[in-house]
């Protein structure tokens, strides 16, 4: 039984290869596109954001409310 599959599993290996590369090859060709257009994409998104933050950068930001600059101390009364 086992030589049967192992034979018949060449046969199919064999069919692909022959018979159905050019199907393998589309697939090849639509996975790269894909991938290529994914990565451009990120590659935009990113620099967007890159240079959202480098503008937010340069606007001075208002001291943050867990600052404490020039404090005093004054009792509460009871």
């Amino acid at each position: 039984m086992r030589i049967i599959q192992f034979i018949l599993s060449l046969v199919l290996l064999l069919f692909f290869l022959s018979v159905a590369w050019p199907l393998f090859l589309i697939l090849f060709v639509v996975l790269a596109y894909y991938w290529i257009s994914a990565l451009w994409k990120i590659r935009r998104v990113t620099k967007e954001a890159y240079e959202e933050i480098k503008q937010q950068e340069s606007i001075e930001r208002p001291i943050a409310s867990g600052d404490v600059i020039d404090a005093q101390y004054t009792e509460r009364e009871e």
